[in-house]
């Protein structure tokens, strides 16, 4: 879905992603909202590939950061087999030591209806003592779903295990012991992010982490999106990235500012605008897509973009109201987008 698609490969590709939209949603959309032959749709379909905030930090130099700085002893991540090498180059160019886990095959129904978690190949575990990684590792393996996703499957995982595991990655336990909750029901991350939301006083964009194939300062579901411990922690990354990365921190940080509207993994809506009161004012939306390229989950997000914005780009706020998205110009209803169980998240406020 990135590029110049020909039509027959766009075809082929919206045809996974419109499976799985009606999968997870109950609805198709009308077919003419996804015919790009139609110069309106063309144009939405240009700015649903156009990528937002463009920055050179990579989705984990936050946490690569937080392990430089001593905040973390292990560094975990999922990786395809193409970039483990690389990862190994990096590793003993810094002095690091690196243990890999291949990931089992998911046995199971994926994750929001498609796969949306980033499941590759192998997870990697970094850090400076080799036993410390296969402990990590090894707690790991116990927790769900990260190997693989199965819902029939039964896990005994103790809190002692949960608080073990977040030490080593460096997460606070407050943010440990509220996550620990979720364990034996997380089917979704929706659950444990309402919660957060709902316990929240101020959304601190430093915490923004709901896309997490894009940069951000930690890699944890905080307890809540203004969560001391954690915010401590991202104020330490951020001071360390300005330094050194100056240059690049700009739209990495200015993406993190960026208001959310969250239905599932793939289905958000990253809004470059500012909340106001109990509304957001923007400029444009975007899907996850814009931030992290997932080409995995591209066709998705587009049968969703394509679904919602001939509304939302006709509108300049947006309010909740109900199970619905009120969308207005100038304070004028313009109509609604049905969204049960939307997830407020007014980052930049």
């Amino acid at each position: 879905m990135t590029g110049s698609v020909p039509p027959s490969r766009y075809a082929s590709h919206l045809a996974s992603g419109l499976a799985a939209y009606e999968e997870r949603t109950g609805t198709r959309p009308d077919p003419s909202k996804l015919d790009v032959t139609r110069p309106q749709v063309r144009a939405l379909y240009d700015q649903f590939r156009a990528r937002a905030f463009p920055t050179r930090l990579g989705a984990t130099e936050g946490e690569w950061t937080a392990l430089q700085l001593g905040l973390k002893a292990v560094l975990r991540e999922r990786l395809t087999s193409a970039r483990i090498e690389t990862l190994a180059q990096r590793c003993a160019a810094q002095g690091l030591s690196l243990h890999t886990v291949p990931i089992a095959p998911a046995t199971g129904g994926p994750l929001d209806g498609l796969v949306t978690a980033p499941l590759n190949d192998a997870h990697v575990y970094v850090g400076r003592d080799p036993d410390t990684l296969r402990e990590a590792a090894e707690l790991d393996a116990l927790m769900v779903p990260h190997q693989s996703f199965d819902p029939d499957g039964t896990y005994e995982v103790s809190r002692a295990h949960n608080r073990r595991l977040g030490e080593l990655l460096g997460y606070p336990p407050c943010c440990v012991e509220w996550f620990g909750q979720w364990h034996e029901r997380l089917a979704s991350n929706w659950a444990p992010i309402a919660a957060s939301a709902a316990a929240t006083g101020q959304f601190e964009p430093l915490l923004n982490n709901v896309v997490l194939g894009a940069f951000h300062c930690i890699g944890w579901f905080p307890c809540r999106f203004d969560c001391p411990a954690s915010l401590h922690i991202a104020q330490e990354v951020e001071r360390v990235l300005r330094r050194t990365r100056g240059d690049a921190v700009g739209s990495a940080f200015d993406a993190l500012r960026t208001p959310r509207i969250y239905l599932d993994e793939r289905r958000q809506l990253v809004i470059d605008g500012q909340p106001d009161g109990e509304r957001i004012r923007y400029r444009r939306v975007y899907t996850p897509y814009a931030l992290d390229r997932r080409a995995s989950t591209a066709a998705y997000e587009w049968v969703f973009y394509a679904d919602v914005m001939p509304l939302l780009a006709r509108g300049d706020s947006l309010w909740r109201e109900d199970d619905a998205l009120v969308v207005a110009w100038r304070d004028r209803e313009l109509g609604r987008v049905e969204a049960p169980n939307a997830i407020w998240l007014p980052f930049g406020g």
